[in-house]
């Protein structure tokens, strides 16, 4: 593009878009969820999806929500994303919730962003300390193709259901976003990914990503008014973080209930970052 880059960092991406891009201290956000309302955003370069992930000697089936595995493994999810919806919808989100905790270092994410650890999660997989790992694909690639234990990698379905009938999807586009008024930034990038469509892929097959079929998008760049709505699409996350690292601003009512109660109840036990996990499914206490 005969463009110079410089690299402007953050500390929390829920507010990328507020205090960086729209202040015009950065011009180009990468990762972004196609059809995010607060930008306007190319074309996916990318689709992928949440994964399940267990030992390759794990010994039983995970293809879906209603794996009967999913009865008593140890399963391990990031906080925050589709998957601890379906935890809650299981009745595992009780004796999973100290493990989800770790992934943060205990730190409560009230008011403030959390960053949770992809890499522990898989750690703790091969380690024998989970069964069943659920993550957004390209969050735990590298770890998973770095890993010593042999690992299996299923494609969640791309859409499961809550209780009451309300989706929770799982496949996801991912683009790149600049200002809405930068019409003309936005289509030089679109230009220059479609010169690039093939490279870009060799970079992100090499990184082990998984991809799903990917979505014929129209010639017209995408714009929020041509995606289906976030509430339904289960998307509408700050800075494209929410389906891979969790946004709990953005969580249905009915799970930060069950976050605020177990929270409560972790502290009273004593909250230590470190300790036995308690399960209430037949297994034996988990060390970390």
């Amino acid at each position: 593009m005969d463009m110079k880059l410089e690299r402007v960092g953050f500390s929390d991406p829920r507010y990328v878009v507020r205090d960086l891009l729209d202040k015009g201290k950065c011009d180009v956000m990468l990762g972004v969820d196609a059809g995010d309302p607060r930008v306007a955003t190319t074309r996916a370069y990318y689709r992928s999806s949440y994964v399940f992930v267990t030992r390759a000697d794990f010994g039983q089936e995970v293809t879906g929500w209603d794996s009967p595995a999913l009865q008593t493994a140890h399963i391990g999810v990031i906080p925050g994303t589709p998957a601890e919806v379906m935890l809650v919808q299981l009745g595992r989100y009780a004796d999973s919730f100290r493990y989800m905790m770790s992934l943060g270092g205990n730190k409560a994410p009230r008011n403030r962003y959390v960053r949770y650890d992809s890499e522990k999660l898989i750690r703790d997989l091969a380690a024998g300390e989970i069964d069943v790992a659920v993550a957004w694909a390209p969050s735990v690639a590298r770890y998973i193709k770095s890993a010593a234990t042999p690992l299996k990698v299923t494609q969640v379905p791309a859409q499961a259901s809550k209780s009451n009938g309300e989706p929770v999807h799982f496949h996801f586009d991912t683009a790149i976003a600049v200002r809405k008024d930068d019409h003309a930034l936005l289509a030089r990038i679109e230009a220059a990914l479609a010169r690039s469509r093939d490279d870009i892929e060799g970079v992100l097959r090499a990184e082990a990503y998984r991809f799903c079929r990917r979505t014929r998008w129209p010639k017209e760049t995408r714009t929020a008014r041509d995606e289906v709505s976030s509430q339904q699409t289960g998307r509408g996350n700050p800075d494209g973080w929410r389906h891979r690292h969790g946004d709990r601003r953005r969580q249905p009512a009915a799970l930060l209930q069950h976050h605020r109660r177990f929270a409560a109840r972790f502290l009273r036990q004593g909250g230590k970052p470190c300790g036995e996990v308690l399960q209430t499914d037949g297994h034996q206490p988990l060390q970390h």
